[in-house]
């Protein structure tokens, strides 16, 4: 078996300064993590095979400390794809209503269109949902919309 060089900090010496990068914030965690470190190099395989590697590698703001030469991320994270939220819809007195469950919203993220009979509901910013229903107009304007405390109502007169 070939070692690989050594690139970096292994073992009780990375841990030591990943946590004096961190200004001691992992505390507890710390000292059991030098117990894993500690006990992975005193366990032998059962199959006689020599010692268990062990390979310790952190990523502190985007540096990765152990395992290997220090890395950069800078590929930006995609943005999660909207998720449907609980919706009920029903017609009760002439009327049309809608409430939908939007946690996070402001009433500037949301965002109503119209494609045919088909009204679509969704967000923009932080908080991204998106749905869609059978609607009883074809004017925008003519749907009454309230968004409280991320409960979103609508309603519009229903046709006779």
């Amino acid at each position: 078996m070939t070692r690989r060089p050594k690139n970096g900090p292994e073992g009780r010496e990375a841990l030591d300064r990943i946590e004096a990068q961190l200004g001691g914030l992992l505390g507890p965690l710390s000292e059991t993590l030098g117990r894993v470190i500690d006990a992975a190099r005193n366990v032998q395989d059962t199959g006689g095979a020599g010692p268990i590697r062990s390979e310790m590698r952190v990523r502190v703001s985007g540096v990765e400390i152990g395992g290997g030469a220090p890395a950069e991320t800078t590929a930006p994270r995609a943005a999660p794809p909207p998720r449907e939220p609980a919706f009920d819809v029903w017609n009760e007195g002439g009327r049309w209503s809608l409430t939908a469950e939007l946690p996070g919203v402001a009433q500037s993220d949301l965002r109503l269109s119209l494609d045919g009979a088909v009204l679509v509901v969704e967000t923009v910013g932080a908080r991204r949902y998106r749905f869609a229903t059978e609607a009883p107009c074809t004017r925008l304007d003519a749907i009454s919309r309230r968004l409280v405390n991320g409960i979103l109502e609508l309603s519009t007169e229903a046709p006779s």
